[in-house]
Protein backbone atom coordinates (compact mmCIF):
# COMPACT_ATOMS: atom_id res chain seq x y z
CA UNK A 1 0.00 0.00 0.00
CA UNK A 2 1.46 3.32 -0.80
CA UNK A 3 2.53 5.26 2.01
CA UNK A 4 1.33 8.81 2.48
CA UNK A 5 2.83 11.74 4.05
CA UNK A 6 1.16 12.84 7.26
CA UNK A 7 0.90 16.25 7.20
CA UNK A 8 2.21 18.80 9.59
CA UNK A 9 1.65 20.07 12.94
CA UNK A 10 -0.40 22.83 13.65
CA UNK A 11 0.26 24.94 16.71
CA UNK A 12 -2.76 25.75 18.70
CA UNK A 13 -2.02 27.99 21.98
CA UNK A 14 -5.55 28.30 23.93
CA UNK A 15 -6.67 31.80 24.77
CA UNK A 16 -6.71 32.83 27.98
CA UNK A 17 -9.71 34.08 29.85
CA UNK A 18 -11.59 36.61 27.20
CA UNK A 19 -15.05 38.51 27.75
CA UNK A 20 -17.41 36.19 30.10
CA UNK A 21 -19.88 35.47 26.45
CA UNK A 22 -16.03 33.81 25.18
CA UNK A 23 -14.02 32.47 27.41
CA UNK A 24 -15.47 29.12 30.21
CA UNK A 25 -16.02 29.45 33.45
CA UNK A 26 -13.00 29.92 35.88
CA UNK A 27 -11.71 29.40 38.96
CA UNK A 28 -8.73 31.39 38.46
CA UNK A 29 -7.16 33.61 35.68
CA UNK A 30 -4.51 32.01 34.84
CA UNK A 31 -5.20 29.16 31.67
CA UNK A 32 -2.20 27.01 30.52
CA UNK A 33 -1.50 26.76 26.87
CA UNK A 34 -2.09 23.31 24.69
CA UNK A 35 0.25 22.11 21.75
CA UNK A 36 -1.81 20.48 18.54
CA UNK A 37 -0.56 16.97 19.32
CA UNK A 38 2.16 14.74 17.36
CA UNK A 39 0.68 13.43 14.11
CA UNK A 40 0.63 9.98 15.34
CA UNK A 41 -1.30 10.03 19.17
CA UNK A 42 1.15 8.88 21.49
CA UNK A 43 0.48 7.15 24.98
CA UNK A 44 -0.82 9.86 27.18
CA UNK A 45 0.75 9.94 30.45
CA UNK A 46 0.86 7.08 32.95
CA UNK A 47 -1.38 7.75 36.61
CA UNK A 48 1.10 8.72 39.23
CA UNK A 49 -0.47 6.47 41.21
CA UNK A 50 -2.71 3.41 41.96
CA UNK A 51 -6.37 3.94 42.39
CA UNK A 52 -7.64 3.44 45.94
CA UNK A 53 -10.09 1.62 44.66
CA UNK A 54 -10.68 0.13 40.89
CA UNK A 55 -14.14 1.28 39.53
CA UNK A 56 -16.43 -0.85 37.28
CA UNK A 57 -16.23 -0.06 33.70
CA UNK A 58 -18.69 2.39 33.07
CA UNK A 59 -22.55 0.61 32.05
CA UNK A 60 -21.90 0.95 27.62
CA UNK A 61 -25.22 3.14 27.06
CA UNK A 62 -27.82 1.96 24.90
CA UNK A 63 -28.23 3.78 21.33
CA UNK A 64 -31.56 4.31 20.26
CA UNK A 65 -33.02 1.55 17.58
CA UNK A 66 -29.88 -0.26 16.74
CA UNK A 67 -29.01 -1.35 13.25
CA UNK A 68 -29.39 -5.43 13.00
CA UNK A 69 -25.86 -6.46 11.63
CA UNK A 70 -25.27 -9.52 9.70
CA UNK A 71 -23.24 -12.57 11.55
CA UNK A 72 -20.59 -11.51 9.75
CA UNK A 73 -18.77 -9.44 6.61
CA UNK A 74 -18.10 -11.68 3.94
CA UNK A 75 -15.30 -10.88 1.68
CA UNK A 76 -17.16 -8.63 -0.46
CA UNK A 77 -18.62 -6.15 2.54
CA UNK A 78 -15.00 -5.93 3.69
CA UNK A 79 -13.89 -4.84 0.20
CA UNK A 80 -16.41 -1.93 0.45
CA UNK A 81 -16.85 -0.78 3.76
CA UNK A 82 -12.79 -1.49 4.60
CA UNK A 83 -13.42 -1.60 8.37
CA UNK A 84 -10.66 -0.37 10.44
CA UNK A 85 -11.51 -0.60 14.60
CA UNK A 86 -7.72 0.18 15.01
CA UNK A 87 -8.34 3.82 13.51
CA UNK A 88 -8.63 7.11 15.41
CA UNK A 89 -11.80 8.65 16.87
CA UNK A 90 -12.78 12.76 17.21
CA UNK A 91 -14.06 13.53 20.02
CA UNK A 92 -15.15 16.80 19.68
CA UNK A 93 -15.32 19.64 22.40
CA UNK A 94 -17.87 22.46 22.34
CA UNK A 95 -18.33 25.38 25.01
CA UNK A 96 -20.58 27.98 23.80
CA UNK A 97 -23.42 27.71 21.60
CA UNK A 98 -23.64 30.99 20.36
CA UNK A 99 -22.40 34.19 18.28
CA UNK A 100 -19.94 34.60 17.40
CA UNK A 101 -16.94 31.65 16.38
CA UNK A 102 -14.23 32.02 18.94
CA UNK A 103 -12.00 30.36 21.21
CA UNK A 104 -15.02 29.08 23.57
CA UNK A 105 -17.72 29.98 21.15
CA UNK A 106 -19.52 28.03 18.45
CA UNK A 107 -22.28 30.09 16.21
CA UNK A 108 -25.14 27.94 15.81
CA UNK A 109 -24.92 27.35 12.06
CA UNK A 110 -21.27 26.49 12.42
CA UNK A 111 -22.49 23.79 14.70
CA UNK A 112 -24.77 23.11 12.33
CA UNK A 113 -22.46 22.48 9.02
CA UNK A 114 -20.54 20.70 11.87
CA UNK A 115 -23.23 18.23 12.01
CA UNK A 116 -23.73 18.42 8.57
CA UNK A 117 -20.08 17.64 7.86
CA UNK A 118 -20.21 14.38 10.11
CA UNK A 119 -22.99 12.99 8.60
CA UNK A 120 -21.84 13.17 4.84
CA UNK A 121 -18.75 11.69 6.20
CA UNK A 122 -20.26 8.79 7.68
CA UNK A 123 -19.69 9.21 11.16
CA UNK A 124 -22.60 8.19 14.17
CA UNK A 125 -22.39 9.56 17.84
CA UNK A 126 -21.68 7.68 20.64
CA UNK A 127 -21.16 8.43 24.41
CA UNK A 128 -17.78 8.93 25.54
CA UNK A 129 -18.24 6.60 28.26
CA UNK A 130 -18.53 4.08 25.50
CA UNK A 131 -15.90 4.95 23.73
CA UNK A 132 -13.49 4.77 27.06
CA UNK A 133 -15.55 1.05 27.53
CA UNK A 134 -14.42 -0.41 23.66
CA UNK A 135 -18.19 -0.58 23.16
CA UNK A 136 -18.41 0.47 19.44
CA UNK A 137 -22.21 0.06 18.51
CA UNK A 138 -22.35 1.48 14.98
CA UNK A 139 -23.65 0.29 12.33
CA UNK A 140 -21.15 -1.25 9.65
CA UNK A 141 -19.14 1.53 7.34
CA UNK A 142 -19.94 4.12 9.80
CA UNK A 143 -17.29 6.17 12.41
CA UNK A 144 -17.98 6.87 16.06
CA UNK A 145 -17.88 10.80 16.97
CA UNK A 146 -18.03 11.38 20.31
CA UNK A 147 -20.12 14.93 21.11
CA UNK A 148 -18.78 16.41 24.53
CA UNK A 149 -20.39 19.70 26.08
CA UNK A 150 -18.42 21.80 28.44
CA UNK A 151 -19.75 24.17 31.49
CA UNK A 152 -23.70 23.19 30.79
CA UNK A 153 -24.18 26.96 29.06
CA UNK A 154 -27.56 28.06 28.15
CA UNK A 155 -27.03 27.62 24.64
CA UNK A 156 -26.30 24.01 24.95
CA UNK A 157 -30.17 23.41 25.81
CA UNK A 158 -32.29 25.71 26.57
CA UNK A 159 -36.96 25.61 26.72
CA UNK A 160 -38.95 27.88 25.25
CA UNK A 161 -41.75 29.35 27.38
CA UNK A 162 -44.06 26.62 25.28
CA UNK A 163 -42.10 24.09 26.50
CA UNK A 164 -40.16 23.70 23.45
CA UNK A 165 -36.40 22.84 22.84
CA UNK A 166 -35.00 26.43 21.65
CA UNK A 167 -34.30 25.45 17.86
CA UNK A 168 -30.94 27.49 17.84
CA UNK A 169 -29.53 25.70 21.03
CA UNK A 170 -27.40 22.31 20.54
CA UNK A 171 -30.26 20.05 22.33
CA UNK A 172 -32.64 21.96 19.92
CA UNK A 173 -30.47 21.36 16.78
CA UNK A 174 -29.49 17.49 17.66
CA UNK A 175 -33.39 16.88 17.97
CA UNK A 176 -33.84 18.41 14.79
CA UNK A 177 -31.04 16.80 12.58
CA UNK A 178 -32.23 13.15 14.26
CA UNK A 179 -35.48 13.95 13.16
CA UNK A 180 -34.35 14.67 9.80
CA UNK A 181 -31.65 11.86 9.60
CA UNK A 182 -32.59 9.18 11.73
CA UNK A 183 -29.43 7.14 11.15
CA UNK A 184 -27.57 10.20 13.40
CA UNK A 185 -29.18 9.95 17.00
CA UNK A 186 -29.34 12.76 19.41
CA UNK A 187 -26.41 11.27 21.36
CA UNK A 188 -23.89 13.52 23.18
CA UNK A 189 -22.32 13.65 26.97
CA UNK A 190 -22.83 16.88 28.54
CA UNK A 191 -20.29 18.04 31.60
CA UNK A 192 -22.30 20.22 33.33
CA UNK A 193 -21.45 22.62 36.58
CA UNK A 194 -23.62 23.06 39.25
CA UNK A 195 -21.92 26.01 41.03
CA UNK A 196 -20.28 28.76 39.72
CA UNK A 197 -21.15 32.56 39.18
CA UNK A 198 -22.48 32.68 35.92
CA UNK A 199 -26.11 31.70 36.26
CA UNK A 200 -26.47 31.02 32.49
CA UNK A 201 -23.47 27.70 33.08
CA UNK A 202 -24.94 26.48 36.12
CA UNK A 203 -27.09 23.00 34.77
CA UNK A 204 -27.85 25.34 31.72
CA UNK A 205 -29.41 28.27 33.12
CA UNK A 206 -33.62 27.62 33.45
CA UNK A 207 -33.02 26.02 37.30
CA UNK A 208 -36.56 25.41 37.56
CA UNK A 209 -35.68 22.74 34.23
CA UNK A 210 -32.23 21.70 35.21
CA UNK A 211 -33.51 18.14 36.44
CA UNK A 212 -36.04 18.12 33.22
CA UNK A 213 -32.71 18.99 31.22
CA UNK A 214 -30.54 15.79 32.69
CA UNK A 215 -33.35 13.09 32.43
CA UNK A 216 -34.04 14.28 28.85
CA UNK A 217 -30.07 14.11 28.40
CA UNK A 218 -30.40 10.14 29.54
CA UNK A 219 -33.58 9.71 27.98
CA UNK A 220 -32.28 10.18 24.50
CA UNK A 221 -29.12 7.72 25.14
CA UNK A 222 -27.07 10.53 25.75
CA UNK A 223 -24.59 10.71 28.91
CA UNK A 224 -23.98 12.93 31.91
CA UNK A 225 -20.61 13.21 32.93
CA UNK A 226 -19.01 15.75 36.01
CA UNK A 227 -17.44 18.93 35.10
CA UNK A 228 -16.56 19.10 39.24
CA UNK A 229 -18.79 21.11 41.60
CA UNK A 230 -17.40 24.38 40.78
CA UNK A 231 -15.02 24.21 37.92
CA UNK A 232 -12.46 23.71 40.54
CA UNK A 233 -8.71 23.17 39.15
CA UNK A 234 -7.25 20.18 39.87
CA UNK A 235 -3.74 21.68 40.94
CA UNK A 236 -4.82 24.10 42.72
CA UNK A 237 -7.15 22.16 45.28
CA UNK A 238 -5.91 19.67 48.00
CA UNK A 239 -6.69 16.03 47.89
CA UNK A 240 -9.24 16.76 50.62
CA UNK A 241 -11.34 19.13 48.57
CA UNK A 242 -10.43 17.14 45.23
CA UNK A 243 -12.43 14.25 46.41
CA UNK A 244 -15.25 16.87 48.12
CA UNK A 245 -15.53 18.71 44.35
CA UNK A 246 -16.03 15.04 42.63
CA UNK A 247 -18.05 13.07 45.01
CA UNK A 248 -20.45 16.16 45.64
CA UNK A 249 -20.51 16.21 41.65
CA UNK A 250 -21.55 12.70 41.37
CA UNK A 251 -23.96 13.26 43.91
CA UNK A 252 -26.07 16.14 42.78
CA UNK A 253 -26.16 14.75 39.24
CA UNK A 254 -26.68 11.22 39.74
CA UNK A 255 -29.93 12.33 42.49
CA UNK A 256 -31.23 14.40 39.74
CA UNK A 257 -31.21 12.09 37.11
CA UNK A 258 -32.63 9.11 39.33
CA UNK A 259 -32.85 5.74 38.00
CA UNK A 260 -29.73 4.36 39.93
CA UNK A 261 -27.52 6.27 36.94
CA UNK A 262 -24.29 6.62 37.55
CA UNK A 263 -21.82 9.16 36.95
CA UNK A 264 -18.46 7.61 35.11
CA UNK A 265 -16.84 10.06 33.18
CA UNK A 266 -15.14 13.44 33.87
CA UNK A 267 -13.63 16.59 31.99
CA UNK A 268 -10.50 18.03 34.10
CA UNK A 269 -11.12 21.86 33.76
CA UNK A 270 -8.80 23.31 31.74
CA UNK A 271 -7.01 19.56 31.24
CA UNK A 272 -4.89 20.29 34.71
CA UNK A 273 -4.57 16.39 36.41
CA UNK A 274 -4.21 17.12 40.34
CA UNK A 275 -0.17 16.02 41.13
CA UNK A 276 -1.79 12.77 42.25
CA UNK A 277 -3.82 11.57 39.59
CA UNK A 278 -5.46 8.67 41.43
CA UNK A 279 -7.45 10.84 43.04
CA UNK A 280 -9.69 11.28 39.62
CA UNK A 281 -9.84 7.40 39.78
CA UNK A 282 -11.98 6.51 43.08
CA UNK A 283 -12.14 8.30 46.86
CA UNK A 284 -14.62 9.61 49.08
CA UNK A 285 -15.37 12.64 51.18
CA UNK A 286 -18.34 12.95 54.31
CA UNK A 287 -19.34 8.98 53.18
CA UNK A 288 -20.18 10.16 50.00
CA UNK A 289 -18.24 7.53 47.12
CA UNK A 290 -16.79 8.40 43.72
CA UNK A 291 -15.18 6.17 40.47
CA UNK A 292 -14.51 7.38 37.55
CA UNK A 293 -13.30 5.46 34.63
CA UNK A 294 -12.33 7.69 31.89
CA UNK A 295 -11.21 11.19 32.19
CA UNK A 296 -11.11 13.65 29.10
CA UNK A 297 -8.77 15.98 28.36
CA UNK A 298 -8.87 19.43 27.01
CA UNK A 299 -7.03 19.04 23.70
CA UNK A 300 -4.96 16.92 21.95
CA UNK A 301 -6.65 16.14 18.78
CA UNK A 302 -8.41 12.74 17.63
CA UNK A 303 -8.03 9.88 20.02
CA UNK A 304 -6.48 6.54 19.19
CA UNK A 305 -9.03 3.45 19.34
CA UNK A 306 -9.96 1.97 22.16
CA UNK A 307 -7.99 -1.08 21.02
CA UNK A 308 -4.92 0.63 20.88
CA UNK A 309 -2.34 0.12 23.03
CA UNK A 310 -2.36 3.92 23.11
CA UNK A 311 -4.97 4.61 24.88
CA UNK A 312 -5.48 6.18 28.09
CA UNK A 313 -9.15 6.28 29.24
CA UNK A 314 -8.06 8.65 31.87
CA UNK A 315 -6.18 10.87 29.05
CA UNK A 316 -8.62 11.03 26.44
CA UNK A 317 -7.77 13.75 23.70
CA UNK A 318 -10.57 16.08 22.31
CA UNK A 319 -10.62 18.13 19.15
CA UNK A 320 -11.45 21.68 20.41
CA UNK A 321 -14.54 22.88 18.21
CA UNK A 322 -12.92 25.79 16.77
CA UNK A 323 -12.44 26.83 13.19
CA UNK A 324 -8.45 25.88 12.97
CA UNK A 325 -9.07 22.43 14.23
CA UNK A 326 -11.48 21.72 12.82
CA UNK A 327 -10.51 22.59 9.73
CA UNK A 328 -7.23 20.70 10.22
CA UNK A 329 -9.14 17.28 11.59
CA UNK A 330 -11.90 17.60 8.89
CA UNK A 331 -9.38 17.82 6.21
CA UNK A 332 -7.08 14.77 7.30
CA UNK A 333 -9.99 12.91 7.11
CA UNK A 334 -10.97 14.04 3.92
CA UNK A 335 -7.30 13.15 2.45
CA UNK A 336 -6.66 9.80 4.77
CA UNK A 337 -10.08 8.23 5.59
CA UNK A 338 -7.97 5.20 6.27
CA UNK A 339 -7.24 7.01 9.18
CA UNK A 340 -10.98 6.70 10.27
CA UNK A 341 -11.84 3.87 13.09
CA UNK A 342 -14.73 2.32 10.20
CA UNK A 343 -16.69 -0.07 12.24
CA UNK A 344 -17.97 -3.60 11.43
CA UNK A 345 -21.21 -3.27 12.51
CA UNK A 346 -20.76 -5.71 15.04
CA UNK A 347 -19.64 -4.87 18.63
CA UNK A 348 -18.31 -7.86 19.61
CA UNK A 349 -15.82 -8.25 17.06
CA UNK A 350 -12.82 -6.77 16.39
CA UNK A 351 -12.11 -6.09 12.82
CA UNK A 352 -8.49 -5.07 11.83
CA UNK A 353 -6.72 -4.47 8.07
CA UNK A 354 -3.42 -6.59 8.22
CA UNK A 355 -0.22 -5.00 9.15
CA UNK A 356 0.48 -4.46 5.77
CA UNK A 357 -2.73 -2.39 4.64
CA UNK A 358 -3.32 -0.41 8.17
CA UNK A 359 -1.98 2.79 8.13
CA UNK A 360 1.78 3.38 8.95
CA UNK A 361 1.07 5.60 12.12
CA UNK A 362 -1.44 2.34 13.27
CA UNK A 363 0.81 -0.22 12.84
CA UNK A 364 2.30 -2.88 15.81
CA UNK A 365 -0.33 -0.82 17.97
CA UNK A 366 -2.89 -3.98 18.76
CA UNK A 367 -2.46 -7.55 20.61
CA UNK A 368 -2.61 -10.76 19.38
CA UNK A 369 -5.68 -11.06 20.67
CA UNK A 370 -9.09 -9.28 21.62
CA UNK A 371 -10.16 -7.86 24.23
CA UNK A 372 -12.39 -9.93 26.51
CA UNK A 373 -15.31 -11.13 24.67
CA UNK A 374 -14.73 -10.07 21.67
CA UNK A 375 -13.57 -11.75 18.46
CA UNK A 376 -10.29 -10.10 16.71
CA UNK A 377 -10.69 -10.75 12.50
CA UNK A 378 -7.94 -9.57 10.32
CA UNK A 379 -8.06 -9.16 6.53
CA UNK A 380 -6.08 -7.70 3.84
CA UNK A 381 -7.80 -4.18 3.02
CA UNK A 382 -7.24 -3.21 -0.40
CA UNK A 383 -5.99 0.86 -1.32
CA UNK A 384 -9.14 3.34 -0.60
Amino acid sequence: MQRWIYLGLLLLLLAGCGSQSSAPTEVAAAQPSATKQPTTPTTAATATAAASATPAPPTATATPEPTATPAGLSDADLAALSPNEMGWVMVLEYHLIEEPNADYSRAPASFQQDLEWLYANNFYPITFRDLAAGHIDVPAGKSPVVLTFDDSSDGQFRYLSDGSVDPTSAMGMLLAFADAHPDFPAVATFFPLIEVDVPERVLFGQPELATQKLQKIVELGGEVGSHTYTHQRMDQADAEHIQWQLAFSNKELEERIGAGYKVTSLSLPLGIYPEDESLIHAGSSEGVDYAYAAAAEVAGGASPSPFSRNFDPYHIRRTQAVDSELEYWFGLFEERPDLKFVSDGDPDTLTVPSEETLPEEQRDLIGDSAPDGMTLRRYERVDQ
